[in-house]
């Protein structure tokens, strides 16, 4: 009889430990999501540091999705491009988390050619904007970004396919570009 109580007890204990644990679960999902939008509403905003403490609260509650390192990557990006290097190691550090477990995740790539094109690493920022071409081959951004980084290499050349691309795309802005660096 008491084996049989203690069983019955027992199933009810855990039971009521697996309820409890889903409600944690699905509070904590709840939570991860209102810190994302929150960050992203901050970011769009200008509020940066709101945006970059939201992402790190979610990144807190949940390390293992990406949205949470890719959005606090570009937020710090932001600061990368106005200058502040520390950022751009942070960007780095962040985007690197999301190509660690997803290669292909939003623009990535073109997120890191930024951060190295602002630290004057063009080979590098080269690297990525090569990928994120390949990738995606109607982004004008990418072969605008990707021909400023072939002119800071001293390839006049190399630049004007990229400006060209653009510019058949809708850039108007690229037409300019053309008329400066490329005379053929």
């Amino acid at each position: 009889m008491k084996k049989t109580f203690f069983l019955a007890l027992f199933a009810i204990v855990c039971a009521c430990n697996n309820s409890a644990q889903k409600e944690k679960t699905n509070i904590d999902i709840k939570k991860y999501e209102f810190l994302i939008e929150k960050g992203t509403l901050a970011m769009k905003n200008g509020k940066i540091e709101e945006a970059i403490n939201s992402f790190q609260d979610a990144i807190s509650i949940d390390s293992s999705k990406i949205i949470g390192y890719y959005r606090l990557g570009v937020t710090q990006g932001i600061l990368c491009n106005q200058g502040d290097n520390d950022y751009c190691k942070k960007a780095l550090t962040n985007f690197e988390k999301v190509l660690d477990k997803d290669s292909s995740y939003e623009k990535i790539s073109y997120n890191i050619g930024i951060i190295h094109f602002n630290q004057k690493r063009y080979n590098d920022a080269l690297l990525f904007f090569d990928k994120a071409v390949s990738k995606d081959s109607l982004d004008i951004d990418y072969y605008i970004n990707r021909g400023f980084t072939k002119l800071n290499l001293k390839d006049t050349v190399g630049s004007c396919p990229d400006f060209k691309k653009a510019y058949s795309l809708g850039d108007s802005e690229a037409k300019s570009l053309i008329e400066e660096f490329c005379k053929n």
